[in-house]
């Protein structure tokens, strides 16, 4: 019998992560048809489904804020405004992070249900920069939402 923890794990690798019933048989030893059956059960590809649309909202966001960023700077530029390395560094970093979010958006879309999907790897979430970067964009976006201006 399989634990309970190791059955969240099995959960959390298909959701999120977008292993297949096979890598998490693999992982949580346990037959693939028994994974099979807990994916059914309990709604996993739903689940899974409901992530990948709350991330994509999270992009959507994302990119909308981006966008804003990029036509500000643009007019500052039109305006003979002088505009700050530290701004521009910004744009590009959310340009980056959009880029590679679109990309696994398209990789997952393109995936059938039983494949992987593609998911940016720990370490490179883990990465303290990365981590500055995110939580920097994601207060940045709170605040372009509550104003509609670029903080």
């Amino acid at each position: 019998m399989i634990a309970p923890e190791m059955r969240e794990l099995a959960r959390r690798l298909y959701v999120q992560d977008g292993w297949t019933v096979e890598e998490i048989s693999a992982k949580v030893r346990a037959a693939k048809s028994s994974v099979e059956r807990w994916r059914t059960a309990e709604d996993w590809s739903g689940q899974r489904a409901r992530f990948v649309e709350t991330e994509t909202a999270f992009s959507t966001r994302t990119f909308s804020f981006a966008t804003k960023l990029m036509e500000d700077i643009e007019k500052d530029y039109a305006n003979g405004a002088e505009v700050s390395a530290a701004r521009l560094n910004l744009l590009k970093t959310v340009f980056d992070r959009v880029s590679t979010i679109r990309n696994v958006e398209d990789q997952i879309k393109s995936n059938r249900d039983d494949e992987a999907i593609p998911v940016i790897p720990p370490e490179v979430m883990a990465d303290p920069d990365i981590q500055a970067a995110v939580s920097l964009i994601t207060r940045r976006i709170a605040k372009f939402e509550s104003t509609k201006t670029i903080p």
